[in-house]
């Protein structure tokens, strides 16, 4: 018997699926952008998939046997994909259908009372918050906008507003976007042993420190409420940005980990086993089309790894794909769907043959074998996504790989103990799931600080330009690492010290900090939770910097704040800590303890004899409240503590840190 590895190369590279995968879906992007085509296109499959092997049934008789099963292969490639374009687009035009015939569509431009059950859990926005949605009898999910009253809901919950019903924004199937207006009644609380879980696992998080207590959950089960504009941001510019949500990755770790841990016993009870976890994975999620996407993309690219398939994996991606968009054709518009196709057909058509011309190198000949591996998916998913990010997003971090390999080792550990504190929060063990957090904090606060530095060093590529030099250089790397792997990481070793000199250079003088323009005459900088007020001195004053008369002596002022504020020895400036409500009739500054109770500060009697202040500064805005803050009197309201240093100049502006 010949050895698995020639059976493989016997059996190729599996593509009959392909053309079906590709045509179905532009098939259904094309009907959701315009719904009239589907007139056109689905007949026309349906008649090639009808008329061609009855034509050919009925000729065929004409030519030799072999012309015969030739034919009938050529006709089999040209059904399936006909048959494919077909249900997509009839199931799709159906679904564009009963959304039109919806009775909120007749309300589009005005407003309406909706009902509607949240799906995915509210996101801070520039101006407030945002989710995804189901309402009853409308197909597809809505996109609702609302304010800060949105944070405080959870996914699966049903709520009642008035809303302001648009035309969506995006193409979608439901075909509308609400904005919420007023007051938002919860009807009916999550419910179940998933919502449980789910919060269990989210409050528990709350006690870690900063950065893992919203990395975890959001890598384990989605759950990004924790998280600001800040660190969305961060993880974006960082290319982590995949990380803090469900993906296939999540999928392949658990399941890995299962039959790992089951390698003693037999296919089918490691089998059995993983289709159960497999199971409670999604229970615990959610089954939206996200989640689904997930399980999909993670299980292929599993049985990639583990069986070395890649022919079969491909046809399993290609059937996943057609199954995907024929139960929810949202997803072909997806960005995410994009990314996470992409990536799977990255991993199992480039990884492990990059990972056997990696090894065979001797710079990385001697690396254990998970480290290779590590590497080249890292590069693979790294070259197959950028070309998506450019088209549909318009941006690519330049740090991504670097990112990505620096923080590969943390995420198994996250993940497999988060996946067992859901466990242990199923069965009710609060303490063990407390227990396992914090076992899975070290490398959490190692991925958020990955991601904070890697989003500080460059700013991401945009444009036009910039994005399609950045991809050639890409793919030209790429090429260079696959003819000469050799020469190629001996180039990218000079790089990577290169690198390692510039950005130590970079902060030896402090070139990563922002600077505020010069001409400020108050600033603010949160120093060992206090917050120390900054006040610039006159022209032909004598240099000093002390602690202003009155006032306690502050701790001294870090090397952020100095560089910042262009604080130098020959400078005049003094300090002073300020408490929270107070209130200086000179600065005209508010020190609050967040920005909920600046109404009750503004309205209060220590105020009522000064003039309005011109700034608020928050002791703690949240992971929520928005970068820029202001109150309905157009009072800028700074967070030193959360956005660094805050300079306020005579004529009203602020410079916020950036």
């Amino acid at each position: 018997m010949p050895p698995p590895s020639d059976l493989r190369a016997r059996a190729g590279l599996d593509v009959r699926l392909v053309p079906a995968a590709v045509l179905a879906w532009a098939t259904a992007v094309a009907v959701i952008m315009r719904p009239e085509w589907a007139i056109v296109v689905a007949p026309t499959a349906i008649v090639t998939a009808v008329v061609l092997p009855w034509a050919w049934q009925r000729w065929s008789w004409r030519w030799g046997r072999g012309a015969v099963t030739s034919g009938w292969r050529a006709i089999v490639t040209i059904v399936v994909p006909a048959v494919a374009v077909a249900s997509v687009a009839v199931a799709t035009r159906i679904r564009i259908a009963q959304a039109r015939a919806h009775e909120l569509y007749d309300d589009i431009g005005g407003m309406s009372k909706v009902q509607l059950r949240l799906v995915t859990e509210p996101k801070a926005t520039e101006f407030g918050a945002s989710a995804k949605a189901r309402i009853e009898g409308l197909p597809g999910q809505v996109s609702v906008f609302g304010d800060e009253q949105l944070l405080a809901v959870t996914r699966d919950a049903v709520v009642e507003s008035t809303a302001g019903i648009r035309v969506a924004s995006k193409p979608c199937i439901s075909g509308i976007q609400l904005n919420l207006r007023g007051d938002i009644e919860v009807i009916a609380p999550p419910q179940g042993l998933a919502a449980q879980v789910r919060q269990q696992l989210f409050d528990s998080a709350q006690n870690l420190p900063v950065g893992p207590d919203r990395l975890i959950p959001a890598m384990d089960i989605g759950d990004e409420r924790g998280f600001s504009l800040n660190d969305g941001d961060m993880m974006t510019a960082s290319g982590l940005s995949h990380l803090s949500a469900v993906s296939g990755a999540n999928v392949a770790l658990v399941i890995g980990a299962v039959v790992t841990v089951f390698s003693w016993a037999g296919p089918r009870v490691r089998v059995a086993v993983a289709a159960l976890a497999l199971y409670g994975f999604v229970a615990i999620v959610g089954t939206e089309p996200s989640v689904l996407r997930a399980v999909v993309t993670g299980c292929i690219g599993l049985l990639a790894i583990l069986v070395g398939r890649a022919g079969q994996a491909i046809a399993a991606l290609s059937a996943g794909i057609i199954g995907l968009i024929l139960l929810a054709p949202d997803l072909s518009v997806s960005v995410g769907f994009a990314l996470s196709v992409a990536a799977t057909a990255g991993l199992v058509l480039l990884a492990e043959p990059l990972a056997r011309r990696l090894s065979a190198t001797t710079v990385m000949g001697t690396w254990p074998a998970p480290v290779v591996r590590a590497v080249a998916v890292s590069i693979a998913a790294h070259v197959v996504t950028m070309p998506v990010l450019a088209l549909l997003i318009g941006e690519i971090s330049h740090v991504s790989l670097l990112a990505n390999l620096l923080a590969a080792p943390a995420v198994a550990p996250v993940t497999i103990a988060g996946s067992l504190a859901a466990v242990a929060a199923a069965l009710h063990l609060n303490w063990l799931v407390s227990a396992l957090l914090w076992c899975a904090a070290p490398c959490a606060w190692w991925i958020h600080q990955v991601a904070r530095l890697a989003a500080g060093i460059v700013a991401p590529a945009t444009g036009t330009v910039t994005l399609v030099i950045s991809c050639t250089l890409t793919f030209a790397c790429l090429t260079a690492l696959w003819a000469w792997p050799r020469l190629a990481l001996r180039a990218g070793a000079f790089a990577a010290v290169l690198a390692a000199g510039s950005y130590a250079v970079i902060w030896v003088f402090g070139l990563d900090i922002a600077r505020a323009p010069q001409g400020w005459k108050l600033a603010a900088c949160a120093e060992k939770n206090q917050i120390v007020l900054i006040h610039a001195g006159t022209a032909g004053e004598p240099a000093n910097h002390v602690a202003s008369v009155g006032y306690p002596a502050p701790t001294p002022l870090s090397r952020q704040c100095r560089i910042a504020l262009g604080l130098t020895e020959q400078m005049t400036w003094h300090t002073q800590v300020l408490d929270t409500a107070a209130d200086n009739t000179t600065t005209e500054t508010v020190v609050v303890e967040s920005p909920s109770y600046i109404a009750e500060a503004v309205s209060g009697q220590p105020l009522q004899s000064h003039r309005s202040p011109q700034w608020f500064i928050a002791r703690e805005c949240g992971p929520r409240v928005r970068e820029t803050v202001m109150t309905p009197e157009h009072i800028p309201v700074v967070c030193p503590q959360r956005d660094g240093p805050q300079a306020l100049y005579s004529n009203g502006e602020v410079w916020r840190g950036r």
